[in-house]
Order: structure tokens, then C-alpha cells, then sequence
């Protein structure tokens, strides 16, 4: 896997972190991914400065409410590179009033994000197009249910949390978990037949997470079901890392 700085997406400056055939597009300023392609270039955000939910609402993980923190587009934050090994790489963002702090860990198959510090409440979402556009094929799992991408829920998920988004044309699918269980509302619904809204520790427009969270993105190869539900358990579980020889060696459940 790789980290290359200096580039830029959709207008602003970003890291492009690449791992395992995917692209990661992630805005420095912003602290939020613009992009996210898959192995044959189907971008699952689609981030844009066209209005409302054909652009500018996309992103990952459009974290703080109303302020707009961690949200593609914004440039109200500074990032850091920590670690960028062969294997692994860290990237922290804290806003410029020093408020707020994530930090992203990429792993040759999913990134894991940490809220550090958060003096308020906040939610982490998934805003975007799953497969690069809204189809009538595509689905949202999770372990209760199976539903189509105009579905809509609003409930705690059950321990461990999870949702994943597939898309038939692509046959591939991208899982969200909390590292946490708690007993917060999570919801989805389809906005304006133009991108997802999921949200852990989202109640209509209120956040309900607080104190340091762990969240993991990660890509499968498949939108079976049955796959799904017996792979989702072991992502959503913390991740250790460990440092052998000077190379950051990741072990990924």
C-alpha cells in the first residue's frame, strides 16, 4: 500500500491512499473522504460541489453536526502524517480550533478511524453512491434485515454494529462497522434517489455519540448475504497492530 501527498480531489488538496486495488481520496484540509474507488474504478462517494445530495452532502465521515467538521469541502482542519509504512499508515486531523481530533489507520483492507477528542456530541456516516450511482439492485444489509437501497430504518443495531451497502453490478460490497456496541439509534434512508444516508449514532438530525469511538470501512468481494452476516462479526473487531524490524505489521480480524 501506498501514501502520496501533494495531490488533489475535487478541487482541494488530498492523500491519496491506495491498498489493495482501492483508492482512498482524502481532503487534508477537510479531515473527510471525497473518493472511494473500488478495484475497477467505481467511485462509492462521489463527492462534488454540485448542490445537496448530488455532491456537496457526500463524504466520509461527515462527522460533526452542524459545524461540518471532518465533511469533504470544508478546509478547517490540519492533517498529519504519523506512520507511512509499507503495510500501514496513520494519518491525524485535528480542527483548526483544536476542538476536535480523528485519526485514520489504513491497512492493506480497510481503514479504521478513532474519534480522539470530541467535546460534544457526533455521528460517523456513510454519504455516497454505492458502485458510483443510486440502482434499483442495490441493497443495505445488516443483521436483522436485508433491504433495498430506497429502504428505511431507524434503530440500535445489534451488538456487533454493522451495516453494508451492496451493489449487484459491481458484486462487490462496502461494510461500516462500530467497534462499540452501544445503545444509540442508528438510521438509513435513501435521499432524493442521489446517495445513502447511513449514520451510526444518528437520530434524524441529531448526534448521539460521544467520547472516543473506533469505526472500521472495509470492502468484500461479494453481496451475498449469508456471507455478509458471517464476515461482519470478525471486522468489527479491534484491530492490533504490531512493529517488527522497523515495518508496521498490521493483523486484521
Amino acid at each position: 500500500m501506498s501514501l502520496t501527498t501533494g495531490g488533489a480531489d475535487e478541487g482541494q488538496s488530498a492523500y491519496l491512499i491506495e491498498a489493495g486495488g482501492t483508492s482512498w481520496y482524502f481532503q487534508d484540509a477537510a479531515g473527510g473522504f471525497s473518493s472511494l474507488l473500488d478495484s475497477t474504478g467505481n467511485d462509492w462517494i462521489s463527492y462534488s460541489t454540485a448542490p445537496g445530495a448530488t455532491g456537496e452532502y457526500r463524504g466520509i465521515p461527515n462527522a460533526v453536526y452542524p459545524a461540518g467538521h471532518f465533511h469533504p469541502g470544508r478546509t478547517n482542519a490540519v492533517s498529519t502524517i504519523v506512520v507511512d509504512g509499507p503495510l500501514r499508515a496513520v494519518v491525524e486531523t485535528s480542527t483548526m480550533d483544536g476542538n476536535w481530533t480523528e485519526r485514520w489507520e489504513f491497512l492493506p483492507t480497510s481503514a479504521r478511524m478513532t474519534m480522539v477528542h470530541a467535546p460534544a456530541s457526533y455521528w460517523f456516516l456513510y454519504e455516497g453512491t454505492p458502485g458510483g450511482a443510486i440502482d434499483s439492485t442495490d441493497r443495505v444489509v445488516r443483521a436483522a434485515g436485508d433491504d433495498p437501497i430506497g429502504g428505511l430504518w431507524s434503530t440500535d443495531l445489534a451488538a456487533p454494529e454493522w451495516t453494508a451497502v451492496t451493489d449487484a453490478a459491481a458484486g462487490r460490497s462496502l461494510l461500516l462497522a462500530s467497534l462499540q456496541d452501544d445503545t444509540s439509534i442508528d438510521s438509513y434512508r435513501l435521499m432524493e434517489n442521489a446517495m445513502t444516508v447511513f449514520g451510526f449514532g444518528r437520530n434524524n438530525t441529531t448526534p448521539l455519540l460521544t467520547g472516543q469511538r473506533q469505526f472500521v470501512v472495509r470492502f468484500l468481494e461479494t453481496t451475498d448475504t449469508n456471507v455478509l452476516r458471517a464476515t461482519a462479526p470478525g471486522v468489527a473487531q479491534p484491530i492490533v497492530t504490531t512493529t517488527a524490524a522497523g515495518d508496521e505489521r498490521p493483523a486484521e480480524g
